[in-house]
């Protein structure tokens, strides 16, 4: 049984991060900055060490702005496409199954590409108007 297309009606939908998730990436990017400040005022020879742990806090910083900028997942008339490094964007017209498995929605398509949504890191909100966006597929009700 194939899914039907999404109508016209739906304009591009962002499904946001929790708060939760994006504290934490920006912890991890205040830690190892306080660990590169700690290294360049408190030891006397400096090593590479130290700019090892500058690098991977401008890479959290960094993470956590796209994070809140670029939000989790991105829903369209046409396809659903989940942003990040290695984003994956699958057409609506390839979903044949939606299925709920240990905590995450994962989107089954015809091509035998699978598109998982972690639902533990997407903001309750938001997770509310997934499941309504989805419930237009699935035929029985989604329950999360």
């Amino acid at each position: 049984m194939k899914i039907t297309s999404i109508t016209n009606q739906m304009s591009e939908t962002k499904i946001a991060y929790t708060r939760k998730f994006l504290r934490v990436i920006l912890l991890q990017g205040l830690v190892w900055f306080l660990f590169f400040v700690a290294n360049l005022f408190f030891t006397e020879q400096k090593d590479w060490i130290a700019y090892a742990w500058l690098a991977l806090s401008l890479w959290y910083f960094g993470n956590y702005w796209y994070c809140t900028t670029q939000k989790y997942l991105v829903l369209t008339e046409n396809y659903i496409r989940t942003n990040g490094l290695f984003g994956r964007r699958i057409a609506w017209d390839e979903v044949v199954r939606i299925k709920y498995f240990a905590g995450d929605l994962i989107l089954k398509t015809t091509g035998g590409k699978d598109l998982i949504i972690n639902t533990q890191i997407i903001d309750p909100g938001s997770l509310d108007l997934l499941k309504e966006k989805l419930q237009r597929f699935e035929p029985k009700p989604l329950t999360v």
